[in-house]
């Protein structure tokens, strides 16, 4: 089994500085441990893919970092694999696509309807994840009315515990995270029709969080072996009663929220938006 961290942004900010990967990896090597797989999953399309350049640059430099199948970077003093990875805003809720090469992206728009992303990500042989399901933000609400994208395919897995997603009251549930687990048991877990698993996610937004939360995962097949896209999706498929570690933190909320919304008057109008469940309310 491999500890997978797979939902981390590193900081809030549109660029990276070494310090910050030295930090990351360092976090990564002590509470991973060895043969560990991590996934940065950045904001934005072209913002996002620009980042995971820089990042991938730094680790080849400053670590010796390998580059497989121009989407997973290897660190061979820390063993270590990290993969290339996008969120993307849709009119439903946020998707993760874990596994993208370089150079590629995956659009990021309110406008942008749930299936058209996944199916984008799915094009590019990613592995599509659902996170903070049922948190801000989150796809749940949509996909529990149209449970159709589960049975087409377009969903590897969904994030049913996000570090960031403690409890704050959104339109539908005062507890995202129980209420993940609770809907996904019910929903998917015993349907052996709908092959989508289950994972944890840091959501990690500074190199402290990294190893906070974990999915073990048991993959014998690495990120340099060029059908790794497709086993790690079938491995992630078939994860139907995730275990590893879970966290919440208070603190990392506030301070990403701060970070992305901008100020006092920022985090009043998110929290604001968070609590009401309101969106574009574009037709999805």
């Amino acid at each position: 089994m491999r500890k997978v961290d797979i939902h981390q942004h590193i900081n809030s900010r549109g660029d990276i500085r070494p310090d910050e990967i030295n930090a990351f990896i360092a976090n990564a090597s002590q509470s991973l441990g060895a043969g560990s797989i991590i996934g940065i999953v950045d904001f934005h399309g072209l913002v996002a893919e620009r980042k995971c350049e820089q990042s991938f640059e730094i680790m080849k430099k400053n670590h010796d970092a390998e580059v497989f199948c121009d989407s997973a970077a290897y660190l061979p003093r820390q063993d270590l694999w990290v993969l290339r990875g996008l969120e993307s805003e849709t009119s439903a809720g946020h998707i993760l696509s874990v596994g993208l090469k370089l150079g590629t992206y995956i659009e990021s728009s309110r406008d942008l309807p749930l299936v058209d992303a996944l199916a984008q990500a799915c094009i590019r042989r990613a592995s599509t994840i659902l996170d903070h399901f049922l948190g801000f933000e989150g796809a749940g609400p949509y996909v529990d009315k149209h449970r159709g994208c589960l049975e087409e395919g377009l969903v590897g897995a969904i994030e049913t515990h996000n570090r960031l997603a403690f409890g704050i009251p959104t339109k539908t549930t005062l507890f995202p995270n129980r209420a993940a687990k609770k809907w996904y048991a019910k929903n998917v877990r015993h349907d052996p029709s709908i092959r989508v698993g289950e994972i944890y996610g840091a959501d990690g937004h500074n190199p402290q969080s990294v190893g906070t939360v974990y999915t073990l995962l048991p993959l014998n097949i690495m990120p340099d072996n060029p059908s790794f896209p497709e086993y790690f999706d079938n491995v992630l498929r078939a994860n139907k009663m995730a275990r590893g570690k879970t966290s919440t933190s208070l603190p990392a909320f506030v301070q990403h929220g701060f970070a992305v919304i901008g100020g006092y008057e920022g985090m009043k109008n998110g929290l604001s938006r968070l609590i009401l469940g309101k969106r574009s309310g574009k037709k999805i």
